[in-house]
């Protein structure tokens, strides 16, 4: 086949091409557009409709309980919060210090593990510690307990004899109560 068209003619229907190919483009992006914008609209006036119902009951709801309004709960706030430090001055810190934990650490020898260490104060006020742990076997045990029975700041230790039921791998509760 000839091609008879001269170069300058091809080139410009080749842009005549280009012009109706983007117009064709452009009129179907524009008519998803449309159609997109056309099914979306129920549902915008759905949501409109809502949030202004919404609006209302929440107006209904302020004027039926001035109580709950936005600066009343700020004062609410406030006076709970200066309720709360009074409780928290008159409460005294409690701290652990290495005068109740250096004995426990300072007697603990090889065969002993300890898995929980409670602090705490009885109802005559004297501060006790719990000790919870596993022994290797009973004489490893029994020298913890007169390890801390020796200690200076430890008034008395309670090991109940259920304690040395096994022989090997005992779980062990100890309570120590401190001077």
């Amino acid at each position: 086949m000839i091609n008879v068209l001269p170069q300058n003619e091809k080139i410009v229907l080749h842009k005549e091409y280009i012009i109706r190919f983007i117009t064709i483009c452009l009129f179907i992006f524009s008519g998803f557009v449309f159609l997109v914008s056309f099914l979306l609209m129920p549902a915008y006036v759905v949501s409109k409709n809502k949030a202004t119902t919404l609006e209302i009951q929440l107006q209904k709801y302020n004027d039926s309980n001035p109580e709950s309004s936005g600066n009343n709960l700020a004062n609410i706030v406030t006076e709970i919060n200066q309720r709360l430090e009074l409780i928290n001055k008159n409460l005294q810190p409690k701290n652990v210090t290495e005068d109740v934990l250096g004995p426990i650490l300072s007697a603990k020898l090889e065969g002993v593990k300890f898995s929980i260490l409670t602090y705490g104060t009885t109802q005559e006020g004297k501060k006790t510690i719990q000790i919870n742990g596993q022994a290797l076997d009973r004489t490893s045990l029994r020298a913890f307990e007169d390890a801390l029975r020796k200690d200076v700041h430890i008034e008395s230790t309670n090991l109940p004899v259920s304690n040395f039921t096994k022989r090997t791998n005992i779980d062990f509760s100890l309570t120590a109560t401190l001077k």
